[in-house]
């Protein structure tokens, strides 16, 4: 498997509604796209392999980042507990580590999200109780982490660039995640030790 971005991954990375339509369709379940002819749907599936090994190696590159950021902090246990399987990263676009066992955890997806090309985006989600200390932990970081419905703290970073190297991919992705992670994780911790969440 190559550890860099090909063309072809990059030009589905910068036309991610349209790869989101025709790669991730599930024809039997949808349908075929109306129009797409029966050569094209043939050259997706000879692409296909190469698509779901640079998701694959992309996200496990970003897991092993984490990893090694977080070697030596008591986070990194838990961490290493994580067992997100290479299908379902490929099925669902993303990598899910536990950080505070029954607390919180983070991840790393390389999704469209409603935008018109794919990002990579690090997460890091808390249960309800102990969100007001994570909040708290991530005030200060500039840009500060947007949020969603679901309450995660995200920040979207460029998704994958042609030539680009997984490990490189990996470094940048896990120091912003990492950049979260680590004081939600201690603050989510002091709380539960502390017994305020």
């Amino acid at each position: 498997m190559a550890d860099t971005v090909s063309k072809l991954a990059a030009f589905v990375f910068e036309n991610g509604a349209m790869a989101d339509e025709i790669v991730f369709r599930d024809v039997e379940e949808e349908g075929e796209i109306p129009g797409l002819l029966p050569e094209e749907r043939e050259a997706m599936d000879r692409a296909t392999p190469l698509l779901r090994a640079t998701w694959i190696g992309i996200l496990s590159a970003c897991r092993q980042a984490v990893w090694n950021l977080a070697a030596g902090h008591p986070t990194e246990e838990a961490l290493r507990s994580g067992k997100t399987q290479p299908n379902k990263m490929w099925e669902k676009r993303r990598v899910v580590m536990p950080l505070v066992p029954g607390r919180a955890n983070c991840g790393v997806a390389l999704q469209t999200w409603g935008e018109p090309n794919y990002h990579l985006y690090v997460w890091v989600w808390t249960q309800v109780r102990p969100r007001p200390a994570a909040e708290g932990a991530v005030a200060s970081l500039n840009p500060p982490p947007w949020r969603n419905e679901h309450g995660s703290f995200l920040m979207t970073l460029d998704g994958p660039r042609e030539g680009e190297g997984y490990d490189e991919i990996g470094r940048r992705v896990a120091e912003a995640l990492w950049l979260m992670a680590r004081p939600i994780a201690e603050a989510v911790a002091a709380a539960q030790n502390g017994g305020e969440a």
